[in-house]
């Protein structure tokens, strides 16, 4: 069986690392045989939101729909990122934008997933160039476009959900109709 795990996180801020850090993370696996997904891995990782400053939590709170208390209840980040590591580990993985989500986080430290996975192609350079996308807009916005856009009808059921699991669940929607037609 062939699979391409797609990963997306949520960030406290746009910037990258190190002027931010990833808040919580969603992974999906794609058969690429039979054309469907699963849903793997979507943590939250611990913070405490009086130490985060408001802007961040602002930005978690407006683009990604997460309660600050949630943060209470995340895991640790050292186990976080040694469930994902463990995770990805020798597989393809696939992002709707590799710059959003690998190059300003995922491959920094912590995470630092350069030797561990293959990371394919964005999704979203695949996508037609007449859904005109925003590049200014917050990734889970450009992510909800273009799922909203190219697969009507919201196939995976997420609603109005920007979580990082919901954001996996979009995009791995958007990558198999990408394979379905040739494109990904």
């Amino acid at each position: 069986m062939s699979s391409i795990y797609v990963v997306e996180v949520n960030a406290d801020g746009d910037k990258g690392y190190p002027d931010n850090s990833v808040a919580e993370v969603g992974i999906c696996r794609v058969d690429t045989e039979t054309l469907d997904y699963d849903s793997v891995y979507g943590e939250l990782i611990a913070g405490d939101p009086l130490d985060m400053g408001k802007t961040s939590l602002d930005n978690l709170t407006d683009n990604a729909g997460i309660d600050v208390r949630e943060l209470y209840l995340g895991l640790p980040e050292e186990e976080v990122v040694a469930d994902v590591r463990k995770i990805l580990k020798g597989q393809d993985v696939a992002c709707f934008d590799v710059r959003e989500t690998f190059m300003k986080y995922l491959l920094n430290i912590p995470w630092d997933l350069t030797k561990e996975a293959m990371i394919m192609p964005a999704v979203s350079i695949r996508l037609p160039g007449n859904l005109n996308l925003n590049r200014e807009d917050p990734i889970q916005n450009r992510i909800a476009a273009a799922y909203s856009a190219f697969c009507p009808g919201d196939p995976a059921e997420v609603g109005d959900g920007r979580r990082a699991l919901n954001l996996a669940q979009m995009t791995s929607e958007i990558l198999i109709k990408l394979r379905k037609e040739g494109r990904y």
